[in-house]
């Protein structure tokens, strides 16, 4: 999904704090739930904001903490909307859920709704999120670089001092019109 020029200046549209981000994972061999990463104590910032626009959610995600929290082994990481918002899986196809072979990443454009940037190590490491990606109807996941999921060994470590991300996306909501 792309920026609809109908829509005119996004700037006109408020944005709404939809709170902290919910963190959530999936277990890579299986795709079923699995245990989310621990954020770190108190972090610096935690927002989710979207901005409503027709149809669709404009949304962006910021966090930056400044104590380590924890990763989580054999998952791979996933974030949900808000409560009571779903993707219209009408206008945007989802993954589904289920396993998602790393092999196959360069190959599920269709599901692209975002990127962003993911930075640990006081600024030493920085990793760029080619895709964020619709996977069941109410969260999604995130590719780091063009062929691996963000995990507990691949982009941004939540048991990192200080460690931050931040990502947007375009995804149309069922019930917006």
């Amino acid at each position: 999904m792309t920026y609809n020029p109908a829509w005119g200046s996004v700037a006109a549209y408020p944005w709404v704090n939809a709170g902290a981000i919910i963190l959530g994972s999936r277990v890579k061999a299986s795709g079923a739930a699995g245990a989310a990463p621990t954020k770190g104590a108190a972090p610096t910032i935690d927002a989710f904001r979207y901005k409503r626009i027709g149809d669709t959610m404009l949304f962006r995600a910021e966090y930056r903490q400044a104590s380590a929290g924890a990763q989580v082994a054999s998952v791979f990481y996933t974030f949900k909307l808000p409560s009571g918002l779903t993707i219209d899986t009408a206008k945007q196809p989802i993954i589904g859920g289920g396993v998602i072979n790393e092999a196959q990443m360069g190959k599920l454009s269709a599901y692209r709704i975002g990127d962003g940037l993911g930075q640990t190590n006081a600024g030493q490491d920085l990793n760029t999120f080619t895709s964020i990606l619709a996977y069941t109807n109410d969260e999604f996941c995130i590719a780091v670089n063009k062929d691996v999921l963000w995990d507990n060994a691949s982009g941004p470590a939540f048991n990192d001092n200080p460690m931050g991300f931040v990502f947007t996306g375009i995804v149309p909501i069922t019930g917006w019109t």
